[in-house]
């Protein structure tokens, strides 16, 4: 929850004003999420967004649990802006990263973030991924013509971002340079002040 809250309270910073962002948690903690994310400035709806997972569903305890098809995600907004794309449902259904095709163990499906991208951002605009993971963020983004900043510290997930990224036709863009010019002990908390400097 303190890397929750720290994370929260940057991205709400620096987001341009009236922009969305998306807070993916664990069912149990809702509360303390929602609470969280009030708490530094984002106006957030309560009833969380439901990435459903087609499929049988993972449990450890089958004998005792119903197996887990879902994850939660809260829709948080700072100002006013509007969805692009409205009337859609909060459950989103895309079939998950096969787990073969799995670089990181949470990685969510590039289908899944499209449509959260083209939903709140218009093409040219930036992407933020505090934990870039697989680099899935990244691939939707640069589909969808959107610029992107990812960070990542762990060694290797980010040696596996950079070699999903490299098989794409990526062109020249601000997020060429950006790729390969952060180490993977990059600081996202530190880079946030630099960018504020900038």
């Amino acid at each position: 929850m303190d890397l929750t809250a720290r994370i929260a309270a940057e991205a709400y910073r620096i987001l341009v004003p009236d922009a969305h962002a998306y807070f993916w948690f664990d069912i149990k903690a809702h509360a303390k999420v929602l609470a969280t994310l009030t708490s530094v400035g984002f106006t957030v709806d309560p009833i969380p967004l439901l990435w459903v997972k087609p499929g049988s569903g993972q449990v450890n305890h089958p004998d005792s649990r119903w197996a887990s098809c879902y994850e939660a995600c809260f829709f948080c907004r700072k100002g006013s802006r509007a969805l692009l794309k409205q009337g859609q449902s909060n459950v989103l259904t895309h079939d998950p990263v096969p787990p073969k095709k799995k670089i990181h163990p949470v990685e969510k499906p590039v289908s899944l973030l499209r449509q959260l991208i083209e939903s709140s951002t218009a093409p040219g605009e930036t992407v933020v991924d505090f934990f870039g993971g697989s680099g899935s963020t990244a691939e939707a983004a640069i589909q969808l013509g959107r610029d992107f900043l990812l960070f990542e510290k762990d060694e290797a997930y980010h040696a596996g971002i950079l070699e999903r990224l490299s098989k794409l036709q990526i062109g020249a863009s601000p997020s060429d340079e950006r790729l390969n010019s952060q180490s993977a002990d990059y600081d996202p908390l530190a880079a946030m002040d630099e960018l504020e400097e900038d």
